[in-house]
């Protein structure tokens, strides 16, 4: 297989994105190296932009293995531990001393979906302190703590709040410290409410009645510990292939372990990833699925191999891309190897 068929491959698989639509951007890893990136249709169908690969999407809930990353880094410099009760950092917290950062990072804290309690009334976006505020004053679970699995978006933005209590940093800044340049990621940003600048951007938008209409945010759009990075497919590269630099190697294993079994058959979760298998191999990956944004990552880490997928319509799953592309390339992977880099 050469660049070719791989071209016609993709052009096939990404034909409904193709034209003056809402666009994608795919991005191969092989043998630790991006070797392909894809792209099509548009990243503002209102100037015409086109999406390439350094268009920054925003990542939606790809975002959580950013937050997880910072607490293990937190918990590597010792200044909290993943059995740490949440009471230990908000004795307000209703029952908090039941719940465990650990039990945040896995979904298995139990918490109510802070979505469902957010008034029906309410115009102006959440923010993370915010729902670490509405979910302290809650009294029920879903389920004793530590008893089972239910996604939580909250988890993540009370996780956000920890991180900025025990660091002394904001968040954003945490993050460009720590993660976005050591990896070098240059264009990667956290969007924060009327305060930060993305370079490069794509409009978030969605199918209504057989017509694109631009849906770029909305109630939920701006807590950031669970889904607010923007980024693009070429630093995402940098990310996937440079973890090891940033966490030690025990840590970042422990991040990647079966923790915990999801809803989704053969399928666990780790800190801010999920694990399963493709083919017999191990993968690690995760979606991100925001109003007007799709995305997904998925790394096959024994064939040091991924697929990133970037997109700005609410069309279609984000993994269902990826682990298609991944199957092709497992299929292919002798002559993938030999290739060099071209986009």
């Amino acid at each position: 297989m050469d660049y070719a068929e791989l071209t016609i491959f993709l052009d096939d698989l990404l034909r409904e994105y193709q034209g003056n639509v809402p666009g994608c951007s795919v991005g191969i890893i092989v043998d630790n190296r991006l070797i392909f990136t894809k792209c099509a249709g548009l990243a503002n169908i209102e100037t015409k932009e086109k999406c390439t690969p350094q268009t920054n999407f925003r990542l939606a809930s790809v975002t959580k293995q950013f937050t997880a990353m910072c607490i293990l880094q937190l918990v590597e410099k010792g200044v909290l531990n993943i059995t740490d009760p949440l009471s230990k950092y908000y004795p307000e917290f209703k029952n908090g001393q039941k719940i465990t950062i650990y039990q945040l990072l896995i979904h298995s804290s139990g918490l109510l979906d802070y979505e469902g309690l957010i008034s029906i009334k309410r115009k102006r976006p959440i923010s993370d302190t915010e729902v670490l505020h509405l979910l302290a004053t809650q009294t029920t679970f879903k389920f004793l703590p530590g008893t089972s699995y239910s996604y939580n978006n909250g988890g993540y933005c009370i996780l956000k709040e920890l991180i900025e209590k025990v660091s002394g940093m904001s968040y954003h800044d945490y993050l460009a410290k720590n993660i976005f340049s050591t990896l070098q990621m240059n264009q990667t940003v956290l969007s924060q409410r009327n305060k930060t600048k993305i370079r490069n951007r794509a409009y978030g938008y969605s199918i209504m009645n057989h017509k694109i209409v631009q849906t770029d945010n909305n109630l939920t759009s701006y807590t950031m510990g669970d889904g607010s990075i923007y980024s693009s497919v070429e630093d995402l590269a940098k990310w996937c292939i440079g973890t090891q630099n940033i966490i030690t190697s025990t840590l970042l294993e422990l991040s990647q372990q079966p923790h915990i079994k999801t809803d989704e058959p053969d399928e666990y979760y780790g800190f801010g990833v999920a694990i399963k298998k493709l083919e017999g191999n191990v993968v690690i990956c995760h979606e991100g699925d925001s109003i007007g944004f799709r995305s997904s990552i998925y790394l096959v880490p024994d064939q040091k191999m991924g697929v990133i997928f970037l997109s700005n319509s609410n069309a279609n799953n984000g993994n269902y891309f990826t682990e298609k592309i991944a199957r092709y390339l497992l299929s292919n992977l002798c002559s993938l190897q030999k290739l060099k880099f071209i986009s």
